[in-house]
């Protein structure tokens, strides 16, 4: 039976807007709104569920476009690689006045937003349009896949990027909603920005809600990765990792799962197949500081390798010097190869600049004071 989500009980009280609606919506936005109904063939209202097959969101992202174009003489572009021409667009064109005017007044803007006295459009193919719009762009620009299930209502507010044990995605419906709501909080250029990170775990997932996390992460992780923890939970062990070092030499440049594996495999205590999966993510995302922060962590538990570990987490720190955690496991592996001070120094510098890794830099310096 195919996937079909349901969205009742607690989940509604993410369908929202969280800004009070127009009683009716400015005339311009109207002309907009019936301008992408008549290109699309899409109602504006009253959907129970709207499309989600690619051609339709690829044709309603087009059709927005040209709209805008039409209407406000706004030259948006899929292929412009700016993610903040849409944020202009929100700002110049589609916001509640008020709160265009506010835009330079933090206290009065957080006024309003905080006490949800803007107005938004009642006008759901507006929200369709606008994550169409969205999701293609980030197709396109930032390597995202559609994942897509019904029922799909635009009009929603829920949490936009989201970050499980291996899973990067985006609701891009939920992010078009925010930006007419608080454009400043919800800008897509920042999303856009941080977008690219998740390249480390495979494409960037477009979904509707949290609740299409389990299924996309199923398809992304395939049929094999799930018998293989299925022989897992019935105690072959050996077995089942047989069966994922299979897998990864198959799909190496499948960045979810070689991180869900790695994390299986230090649960596990499989270092050998940890090591593998990082090698591989490495080589899928050479200039990610996690990435190699990690490849580097877990060959310094490889035997003969604690030098090299060190070599790479030195040149690490000289990239990118902001990722405190290379601090604490070059501190570590300092202390493990005989270099006390050098250690310290490291340990001391989190005690003092990080309050995230202070405590474990702290227990580390006492151990090395003891001796």
């Amino acid at each position: 039976m195919a996937y079909q989500r349901g969205d009742e009980g607690p989940a509604r009280v993410f369908y929202k807007a969280y800004a009070r609606f127009y009683d009716e919506a400015p005339g311009v936005v109207r002309r907009l709104v019936s301008t992408i109904e008549n290109a699309t063939g899409i109602p504006r209202r009253g959907l129970s569920t709207w499309p989600i097959d690619a051609r339709a969101v690829e044709e309603t992202a087009a059709a927005f476009v040209q709209a805008t174009r039409n209407i406000f003489f706004f030259e948006l572009d899929l292929d412009n690689d700016d993610a903040g021409q849409l944020d202009t667009l929100a700002r110049e064109h589609l916001i509640d006045p008020a709160l265009r005017r506010a835009l330079d007044d933090d206290e009065a803007y957080a006024e309003i937003v905080g006490k949800e006295q803007q107005c938004v459009p009642d006008e759901p193919l507006l929200y369709y349009a606008i994550g169409c719009f969205m999701g293609e762009w980030l197709v396109r620009h930032a390597g995202a896949r559609w994942f897509l299930h019904a029922p799909l209502d635009p009009i929603q507010s829920f949490p936009d990027l989201l970050r499980t044990v291996t899973l990067t995605n985006v609701a891009p419906f939920s992010l078009a909603t925010k930006l007419l709501v608080d454009p400043v909080g919800a800008s897509f250029e920042a999303v856009a920005h941080t977008a690219p990170t998740a390249t480390l775990f495979g494409p960037l997932a477009l979904c509707a809600t949290i609740s299409d996390s389990e299924v996309i992460l199923k398809t992304l992780l395939g049929p094999k990765f799930e018998k293989a923890t299925a022989v897992l939970k019935s105690g072959k062990k050996e077995r089942a990792f047989d069966i994922l070092e299979a897998e990864i030499e198959k799909q190496p440049t499948n960045g979810h799962l070689l991180h869900q594996v790695a994390a299986l495999g230090w649960d596990y205590q499989e270092y050998g197949i940890v090591h593998r999966a990082s090698e591989l993510q490495l080589e899928l995302a050479p200039d990610s500081t996690e990435t190699r922060h990690n490849f580097a962590a877990i060959e310094s538990m490889r035997e003969g390798g604690l030098d090299h570990a060190i070599e790479l987490l030195e040149d690490l720190l000289e990239r990118d010097s902001n990722y405190a955690r290379t601090r604490l496991t070059l501190a570590s592996c300092y202390h493990e190869s005989g270099q006390p001070l050098k250690a310290m120094a490291h340990a001391k510098w989190l005690v003092d600049n990080d309050p995230e890794h202070a405590e474990p830099a702290a227990e580390l310096l006492k151990e090395l004071s003891s001796k």
